[in-house]
């Protein structure tokens, strides 16, 4: 968990969507420009949030069709669970 300036406390799903939001936000140039010489660009640095997740369902052996499969039977149990947030965002990043 990380503790925003304003005092909200996000998990790393919700870190990472607020950025996705915020580099969509941007226009294209800004969002492609480096803020300082050296470091990455916005929307770069939300595409390697991106390929962390996926890669970390990956390592959980969630291909695409499994993790469909997972979410549904999740969805079915009638309560939220941190794995389908994760799906979510994982979807998201691949659409």
């Amino acid at each position: 968990m990380v503790t925003t300036p304003q005092g909200e406390s996000l998990t790393r799903a919700e870190q990472a969507a607020r950025i996705g939001e915020w580099v969509a936000s941007l226009p294209v140039e800004v969002a492609m420009t480096p803020v300082k010489a050296g470091s990455s660009a916005p929307a770069e640095i939300a595409r390697m949030q991106d390929q962390t997740a996926l890669a970390a369902l990956s390592a959980l052996g969630l291909t695409p069709a499994s993790a469909a499969r997972f979410a549904r039977a999740l969805e079915g149990s009638g309560r939220p669970d941190l794995a389908l947030l994760a799906l979510e965002e994982a979807d998201d990043a691949s659409a």
